[in-house]
């Protein structure tokens, strides 16, 4: 009889089977940790984002496993277990009580006016359930932009995915320990440019003197010297183009830089380009981790001159894996001069994050004939002698030409 039914096992000793609910929570957590998290570089720590409890982190996990992982409700662990996971597995998991990258003004907002002492109960839920529903879609943003840069890693997705962001380099001359006057010593400041190519998992910084006003004609020259740059490495270019930066008006979030994006596209040197700016405050960790190890940096080396910063750089990430290639500035070209005789008057568009651009094949005869004559008509007509292919040099007031054949 012991030999058909098995071993007994004693409800007080330890069990054989493999405890089920803790492979589905680590291999959850695994997933989701890295997909949601903030990396906090110098404290080699992730942080929940902002806004975003223990009760909250554990309501997320229960709706992802229900709709996303198709398990059953009787299965999904409860809340004390899931808690005793995280302090025991993922003991680097934190959560965030400031905001690290930044302040989201409806953050803020939601903070304030739950701050208030004369809110209703009505009220009150109100505005949690509207602040919930924020964060709620900051997660998704903030997933998609994961998920596109993990699927760029296989060449069979014929995906191109990059994220640009610029920050604040040394005042030159930089000290490490400078004396208290050079506090009001007026200096050349600098500013650095940071690439990332989620496909080839490669780092670009760019170091910039900060001798020309910062405008949309460096972040689409940079996108061009980049685009180049990988079609030199890798032999070709991509059907899809997937870019991440800063949702910010003057540099960005703009018609040139949507202008830019268009022509790309009705060029066929992409099926589809998608351009997107996660919210202020809710923005990409991974960018902004290269510019957590610069400012820590500051405290430690010195950068007495220009010829100095890349060698600055390279001491601020010494003790990097990913060691980040260090470029120098290339041609910034006067795109708007050279775009504007073309583009229509925009208006509307900034209140959204997320653009696509693609040509639409699945037209009538007449529907694509009569823009593309009158477009064509009306380019020519604005040409107004400067040419079609010629782009002017910030600073230099001479013409260069940007060939878009190789891109």
């Amino acid at each position: 009889m012991a030999g058909q039914m098995g071993p007994f096992i004693h409800s007080n000793s330890t069990r054989i089977h493999a405890a089920p609910k803790l492979e589905l929570m680590v291999q959850w957590l695994d997933t989701k940790v890295d997909m949601y998290c903030e990396y906090i570089p110098h404290l080699q720590l992730m942080c929940l984002p902002y806004g975003v409890d223990k009760t909250e982190w554990y309501r997320i996990c229960k709706n992802s496993l229900a709709v996303e992982w198709n398990v059953p409700e009787d299965e999904v662990p409860a809340q004390s277990y899931f808690l005793s996971i995280m302090a025991k597995k993922y003991p680097f998991v934190k959560i965030s009580r400031r905001i690290t990258l930044g302040r989201c003004f409806i953050c803020i907002k939601f903070k304030l006016l739950l701050k208030s002492g004369d809110l209703s109960k009505e009220r009150r839920e109100e505005i949690n359930s509207e602040k919930k529903a924020h964060t709620q879609a900051m997660l998704a943003e903030r997933a998609q932009y994961k998920r596109i840069s993990a699927s760029s890693r296989n060449p069979e997705n014929s995906t191109l995915s990059f994220i640009l962001d610029k920050g604040n380099g040394p005042a030159i001359p930089h000290l490490a320990q400078h004396p208290k006057s050079w506090a009001t010593m007026t200096r050349p400041k600098t500013s650095l440019f940071a690439f990332i190519n989620h496909g080839r998992q490669m780092k670009f910084h760019i170091p910039n003197l900060d001798e020309f006003p910062d405008d949309p004609n460096y972040a689409m020259s940079l996108i061009y010297a980049q685009l180049l740059e990988h079609a030199k490495a890798t032999g070709s270019l991509p059907l899809y183009f997937h870019v991440q930066v800063d949702n910010c008006s003057k540099e960005n979030k703009n018609r040139w830089l949507l202008g830019l994006f268009t022509l790309l596209a009705g060029l066929k040197i992409f099926k589809r380009i998608t351009g997107e700016m996660l919210g202020q405050g809710h923005t990409h960790e991974d960018i902004d981790a290269e510019f957590t190890a610069v400012s820590n940096g500051l405290t430690s080396f010195d950068c007495i001159c220009w010829s100095e910063f890349g060698a600055f750089l390279r001491r601020c990430f010494r003790g990097h894996k990913n060691q980040p290639i260090i470029l120098s500035m290339p041609t910034i070209y006067d795109w708007k001069s050279w775009l504007d005789p073309c583009l229509r008057d925009m208006s509307g568009f900034m209140k959204f994050r997320s653009f696509k651009f693609e040509v639409l094949f699945l037209l009538s005869l007449s529907y694509l004939l009569i823009p593309f004559l009158i477009f064509v008509t009306q380019f020519i007509l604005n040409l107004d002698g400067r040419g079609l292919t010629r782009a002017c040099h910030v600073g230099s007031g001479k013409f260069d030409e940007p060939d878009l054949d190789r891109a």
